[in-house]
């Protein structure tokens, strides 16, 4: 971690560091009256006097003083910009409260009898360990306080030493002082890693979510320009189709009318193509709500599956149509988006098998907790081509077939399967799939609907 020297002060780092160091003012100070009281007792047992009692009543000042510090701190709420200032107030206290402490250390261990000078400095050495944590957080308040301190309780048992014992007490001393100087460097290190890290992972969090709110935008203006431009693109072409039809409706020889076929078989499939983008881009953009209105389920089949059983028949397909279910008359609901998704599901089966059959079908259930709702449940099986297992689920994504080779053969934007599943979830209910390559598939959806009341 050494390169941390060479980082550059930042002002946030900086200001979490002093956060730090307030934040445990008040144990501190706790700890200070509680290790000051019982020097002074050892003080005047040992040495009765007015001095030591006067020093106590100094530490009790300091102490009060630096929690008002503390608390004015917490109500202040300084910004970055003005944690250096903070800062200085603590180490300047700091410093002053480790000079407080080696006088009274020297005034219990100078001249006194061994064991008191050896319990003075033990309790001294304690409370520089027991600082490392709380002030290793900047670098200046732990040296201003421990070295000071720790070097003057060496040189006092330096100069008061009586015998061999005193000069090893010394000695321990200053290792004691190294010790606590690395570790409290090692802490300092690791702890201002950690913010920076820290720091680094709020500021990407902040411009992921930025670049989140920036894309989500785009996107929204995205999909409202394609439905504004989808939208000009279908007047003009709703425009071809008609002229097509008029055109289909004059005297034209053999090549004019297959011409004219061909233009409004064009043309409609590019209309199918627009719409598919208009829906899929209204969605996106938000602008889709479902509607509410009654509607017969019968009428809403036939509707839908008539005009497909003749694209099925031209295949030589069999189409089967389903009846609407016992206990669903009187329904309420967007029928028009129902509607869709019938169209389009069905169309899809009928699209992608050559041979075989395709069959509807539908059930309903009223959901136990709410019986003024019905849940129908349609399927829709075909014995087509399939769809593999790890292709079912990107099917659903927008502009993707389970096979690149089949927008070639089949033709299609890929929207469909989109548009369903947002239609069907806007109506309450869900799409999936079952099916096995080579022997067909089958969509069931749900939708909810309302009850009216006959």
């Amino acid at each position: 971690m050494t390169h941390l020297a060479q980082r550059p002060v930042n002002a946030e780092i900086q200001a979490r560091q002093t956060a730090l160091l307030y934040r445990n003012v008040g144990l501190g100070q706790a700890v200070n009256i509680a290790v000051s009281t019982l020097l002074a007792y050892l003080g005047y047992i040992s040495r009765p006097g007015l001095v030591i009692l006067l020093w106590w009543l100094c530490v009790l000042a300091l102490s009060f003083a630096r929690y008002l510090l503390a608390r004015r701190y917490a109500q202040v709420q300084p910004p970055a910009a003005a944690a250096a200032f903070w800062c200085r107030q603590y180490v300047r206290s700091t410093a002053l409260a480790g000079a407080v402490w080696l006088v009274g250390g020297g005034l219990v261990m100078w001249g006194n009898s061994e064991p008191y000078r050896f319990l003075t400095g033990l309790a001294l050495a304690g409370m520089v360990a027991g600082a490392v944590p709380v002030l290793a957080a900047v670098k200046a308040a732990f040296r201003v306080y421990a070295v000071p301190l720790v070097l003057g309780v060496a040189l006092l048992t330096f100069a008061s030493a009586a015998a061999p014992v005193d000069w090893v007490f010394g000695v321990m001393t200053l290792v004691f002082l190294g010790g606590a100087l690395r570790s409290a460097d090692y802490l300092h290190e690791t702890l201002t890693e950690a913010l920076a890290l820290e720091l680094e992972k709020d500021d990407l969090a902040r411009r992921l979510e930025r670049a989140r709110d920036q894309a989500e935008a785009a996107n929204r203006a995205k999909s409202a320009f394609i439905a504004n431009m989808s939208h000009e693109m279908r007047t003009p072409l709703n425009g071809v189709l008609g002229m097509a039809e008029l055109l289909a409706l004059t005297p034209l020889d053999a090549e004019q009318r297959e011409f004219v076929a061909s233009v409004r078989a064009s043309g409609a499939g590019l209309l199918d193509i627009i719409n598919d983008i208009l829906e899929f881009s209204r969605i996106e953009a938000g602008m889709v709500a479902p509607d509410d209105a009654p509607f017969d389920l019968d009428e809403l089949l036939a509707a839908t599956l008539k005009p497909l059983a003749a694209a099925a028949g031209a295949k030589g397909l069999q189409l089967t149509a389903p009846t609407a279910p016992a206990g669903a008359a009187g329904l309420s609901g967007d029928a028009a988006r129902l509607r869709k998704v019938l169209a389009k599901l069905v169309g899809n089966a009928i699209k992608f098998t050559e041979h075989g059959s395709v069959r509807v079908t539908a059930e309903a259930e009223a959901p136990a907790a709410d019986p003024d709702h019905v849940l129908l449940r349609f399927a829709i099986a075909d014995t087509g081509i399939g769809i593999a297992d790890d292709q079912r689920q990107a099917i659903f994504e927008a502009f993707t077939q389970a096979d690149g080779s089949l927008t070639r053969k089949y033709g299609g934007t890929g929207l469909g399967l989109a548009i369903c599943r947002q239609f069907v979830a806007l109506m309450g209910g869900r799409l999936w799939l079952e099916s096995e390559p080579g022997r067909g598939s089958t969509f069931f959806f749900t939708v909810r609907l309302g009850r009216v009341a006959a």
